[in-house]
């Protein structure tokens, strides 16, 4: 499945493993056309911080204004992201 998908200015809190977290909403459509919602914690280069630095700018010149912009998953917040 694909899906192209556009942020919105809304906020949620959606709980992870019992505690809120403070999420985006995206709106989109699937390459089937159904509609759908996302919430979206962060978008951040996969590979963090190994990742080219002009890579990394123009991946944050892409986001819109109201999107906070970080390198790290470790910016985000107290929210850890877990290890595979």
């Amino acid at each position: 499945m694909k899906v192209a998908i556009t942020p919105t200015e809304e906020l949620t809190q959606v709980k992870i493993n019992g505690n809120p977290v403070p999420c985006r909403v995206w709106v989109g459509e699937t390459d089937q056309g159904t509609p759908v919602e996302l919430f979206v914690l962060a978008i951040i280069p996969k590979d963090g911080t190994d990742a080219d630095p002009a890579v990394i700018e123009a991946l944050e010149n892409e986001l819109p204004s109201f999107m906070i912009k970080v390198r790290k998953i470790a910016a985000v917040g107290d929210f850890p992201k877990e290890e595979s």
